[in-house]
């Protein structure tokens, strides 16, 4: 089979009968439909299966990149860039693989990859900063009530630190250090240490909101700090199903403690019923 050259590329017309095929060898053929449209495919027999597979459109001047794969993603190619494809599958099918399907797996897998992105960066952007956070629990649960100014001056304490985080990055080691800036100075009629640990209550009313609301959050809900040397204490999770709620309760090292040990609790679910773990936990806390 004789090679083509770029002037039969570019001069050939369609046949009247339909396509017309112009073949150039390694399997490649200069397609020319009735509409006038030209465009590169392979055909190749591998393992007994005949395989046909349109590589690009037909461009004089082809396709940007240096690579193959750039080539084919642009599909517009030229006679030599077209022909630099047939000889690349021609060697891979003597090698014992079919470039086709090889091509078409790399495609699946990016396409796969590509959804997996999306689907990860959607999750990102409905994942709310710890100011939005803020202002979705005091639309639902605060405003209107007496005490909602005073929620917010303490949670706008809070967000004038972490606010910009998105809720679920904030980790225990954040708050920790939110609230040893809050406690830096004095307040008129108030020490600020206090004022800490009312923006510390909440903080854990705050969270709770968003783990109710299915938010992916990995700051434990609850933080008591050692108010003599502001380091955490003892923390806890809460995770619930249908009927129980688990506190998985970690007491971390401390003078007081020489042996810190995971101490599980366990309640029926009821209205309220954070609240009460919360309180016990609290209370056994105080104890240590």
């Amino acid at each position: 089979m004789s090679k083509l050259a770029a002037v039969t590329c570019e001069n050939s017309k369609p046949s009247k009968g339909g396509d017309r095929l112009l073949g150039d060898g390694d399997g490649l053929f200069l397609r020319i439909r009735a509409n006038g449209t030209k465009t590169w495919i392979i055909e190749y027999e591998f393992k007994g299966e005949r395989r046909k597979f349109t590589v690009g459109l037909y461009v004089r001047t082809g396709a940007h990149g240096a690579s193959i794969g750039q080539w084919l993603r642009h599909g517009r190619l030229s006679l030599t860039q077209a022909r630099a494809i047939a000889g690349e599958w021609k060697a891979a099918r003597r090698a014992g693989h079919d470039p086709v399907m090889e091509w078409e797996a790399l495609l699946a897998s990016e396409r796969a990859d590509e959804t997996a992105r999306e689907a990860a960066n959607a999750a990102e952007a409905d994942q709310p900063t710890v100011r939005e956070a803020v202002d979705q629990f005091m639309a639902k649960h605060i405003e209107g009530k007496k005490s909602a100014p005073s929620v917010r001056y303490r949670l706008d304490r809070m967000s004038a630190i972490l606010g910009d985080r998105k809720i679920r990055d904030v980790t225990r080691q954040n708050v920790i250090e939110m609230l040893e800036e809050i406690a830096v100075g004095q307040r008129k009629g108030k020490s600020a240490k206090q004022l800490a640990g009312e923006v510390l209550t909440q903080s854990k009313r705050l969270w709770r909101f968003a783990e109710a609301r299915e938010k992916d959050v990995q700051f434990l809900v609850y933080q008591r700090v050692d108010e003599r040397r502001a380091v955490p204490l003892v923390s806890f999770d809460i995770d619930a199903d249908e009927e129980f709620i688990w506190v998985h309760l970690a007491v971390q090292a401390h003078p007081i403690v020489d042996n810190p040990a995971p101490l599980p609790h366990i309640c029926r679910r009821r209205p309220g019923g954070a609240q009460y773990c919360c309180e016990q936990i609290d209370r056994r806390a105080s104890s240590l």
